[in-house]
C-alpha cells in the first residue's frame, strides 16, 4: 500500500445543525444520524472522512481530494449542538487510526502503528464503540474489515461496526407515580423526574424541565429545574379545574440551553375532586375606604392575585388607607378548618374573595386601624384557637369615613339591611330549606 502525504491531521470547519424537537419527544429517538454517500453530504451533515468506494475502500481526511465517497453525520442532541471533525475539544472521540492522510488503510483506535487519527467531535457528549450491532447507540458510522491493516465500507460491508451516540440523557419518573391526590388546597404531592447523562456519568443540575399532567384531553404544564441529584420536582396541588379520576403524567427536559427536549414514559396518578371541589363555600367583600383612590390592599404582605393555602402563611386579605389619620383598615380573615383560596382583585374598589371547604366554615371581618399589620398580628390567635380571643382595636374615633360593603354569593339570597355607627356586632345566619339557601344579616 502506498502512503501519500505528510502525517498529521488537517481539521475542517465545523458544520452545525440545530433542530428544535416537538413537545413530546420519545426517549428512543436518535439524535445522531450517519450515512455513506457517493456524491457528497447533504445540507446539514458534517463530512467525517472520505472513502475510495462504499465497500472495500481506502480512507482519506476530509481536506483531501482523491475520493468522492463521503461519510456524513448530523447532530441534533442539543439546542446548540454542532458536529464536526478534529481531535480537540471537550467532547471528541477517535473512531479510527489510519496509515496516512489519503489512500490509507485503517486500524481500530486501540491499535498502534498508524499515527493519523480520524475523529468525531461535538459540542455535546459522545459515546463511541465497536460492535456487531449498533442497537444500543444512535447510529452506525461505517464498518471495517479487521482490527488493523483494514479496509473501510458502509455499515453493511463488514461485521465490525463503528457505533456512536449522543443520546446520553435518560429521564425517569422517580416520585409520585401511582399517588392519589385530593384537591384540598393545602395538600401537595411531589411529582419528580430524574435526569441522568450517561456519557458524562452525572445527574446534571440546573437543567430546565417540565411536568405534563393530562386533564380532559389536554395537558397542564408545570416548570421545574433539576437539583444537584438531577431531580426535577413540582409540588402538585390540583385545583378544581381538573377532572377527577385517573390522569396520565410525564416529565422531561424542556427548553434547556444544552439538552434537547426529551420526556419520560407516561405514569399515572389519581385526582380526587370529591373531597373539596364539590363542597366549597366562598365569601366576598368589595369596598373602598372613604370612597377615594388612596387604598392599598394585600394578602399576607403580597399584592393582588390568587393564592392557595401553601402560597401564604397568614390567611387574610386586607385594605388600608394611609391617607386618613389612624390608617383605617378593613379585611377578611380565615378562621375555618380548611382554606381553598384567597383572591384579591382591584378596580374602582378592592375585592377580597375567600373560599373554604365546607367543614367548619368561619370568616372574620376585621374592622380596625393602624394598617394591615394590625390584622396580621392577630392571625396567630385565630390560627391557634379558630376564633378571635381578643378584639381588634377601634376602627376610627369619628364617623366621617363610611364604608360600603357588598356581599356576593352565587345562587344564594342575602337578606337584611344594616346601617350603624359606633361599636356594633353584625351576625350572619344561614337559613336553608329544600327550596332556598339564605344568609340573613342581623345586628
Amino acid at each position: 500500500m502506498k502512503k501519500n502525504g505528510k502525517l498529521g491531521y488537517g481539521t475542517t470547519g465545523l458544520a452545525s445543525v440545530m433542530l428544535f424537537l416537538l413537545l413530546f419527544v420519545s426517549p428512543g429517538n436518535t439524535t445522531l444520524t450517519c450515512e455513506v454517500r457517493a456524491a457528497g453530504c447533504q445540507t446539514g451533515y458534517a463530512t467525517l472522512f472520505k472513502l475510495s468506494n462504499a465497500t472495500d475502500a481506502h480512507a482519506e481526511l476530509v481536506n483531501e481530494s482523491l475520493y468522492n465517497v463521503t461519510v456524513c453525520c448530523r447532530e441534533t442532541y442539543g439546542v446548540n449542538a454542532s458536529l464536526g471533525t478534529g481531535c480537540s475539544g471537550t467532547y471528541n472521540k477517535t473512531i479510527l487510526n489510519i496509515s496516512g492522510n489519503t489512500n490509507a488503510h485503517a486500524a481500530l483506535n486501540n491499535e498502534t502503528g498508524y499515527d493519523v487519527r480520524l475523529c468525531i467531535n461535538s459540542t455535546m457528549n459522545i459515546t463511541f464503540g465497536y460492535d456487531t450491532t449498533c442497537g444500543g447507540y444512535d447510529t452506525c458510522i461505517a464498518s471495517v474489515s479487521g482490527n488493523r491493516d483494514a479496509h473501510v465500507g458502509n455499515c453493511t460491508a463488514y461485521s465490525t461496526l463503528l457505533c456512536v451516540q449522543t443520546r446520553n440523557m435518560t429521564v425517569n419518573r422517580t416520585e409520585g407515580n401511582g399517588a392519589t391526590i385530593a384537591t384540598r388546597g393545602y395538600q401537595t404531592q411531589n411529582l419528580t423526574v430524574t435526569f441522568y447523562d450517561a456519557a458524562r456519568g452525572i445527574y446534571p443540575s440546573a437543567v430546565a424541565g417540565r411536568i405534563f399532567i393530562s386533564n380532559n384531553g389536554t395537558y397542564k404544564t408545570y416548570d421545574c429545574t433539576s437539583n444537584s441529584n438531577g431531580n426535577c420536582t413540582v409540588k402538585f396541588d390540583p385545583d378544581c379545574t381538573f377532572v377527577g379520576g385517573k390522569a396520565s403524567w410525564r416529565g422531561g427536559v424542556f427548553n434547556d440551553a444544552s439538552y434537547n427536549n426529551m420526556n419520560s414514559t407516561d405514569g399515572e396518578i389519581t385526582i380526587d375532586i370529591e373531597a373539596a371541589c364539590l363542597q366549597t363555600v366562598s365569601f366576598q367583600l368589595e369596598f373602598n375606604i372613604a370612597g377615594s383612590g388612596s387604598d392599598a390592599a394585600e394578602v399576607d404582605g403580597l399584592g393582588t392575585g390568587f393564592y392557595r393555602s401553601n402560597d401564604t402563611t397568614n390567611y387574610y386579605g386586607c385594605i388600608q388607607d394611609t391617607s386618613i389619620a389612624g390608617t383605617p383598615t378593613f379585611g377578611l380573615a380565615f378562621s375555618g378548618s380548611e382554606l381553598d383560596y384567597i383572591n384579591l382583585t382591584s378596580g374602582d374598589s378592592f375585592r377580597i374573595r375567600m373560599s373554604q371547604f365546607q367543614s367548619n366554615n368561619k370568616f372574620i371581618i376585621p374592622v380596625t386601624q393602624n394598617g394591615c399589620d394590625a390584622v396580621r398580628n392577630k392571625m396567630p390567635l385565630i390560627q391557634k384557637h379558630g376564633l378571635l380571643t381578643q378584639p381588634f382595636v377601634t376602627f376610627v374615633t369619628t364617623q366621617k369615613n363610611p364604608i360600603d360593603i357588598t356581599l356576593s354569593y352565587s345562587d344564594l339570597d342575602i337578606i337584611g339591611n344594616l346601617s350603624k355607627s359606633g361599636i356594633f356586632t353584625v351576625t350572619l345566619e344561614k337559613n336553608e330549606t329544600a327550596q332556598l339557601t339564605q344568609i340573613i344579616v342581623r345586628e
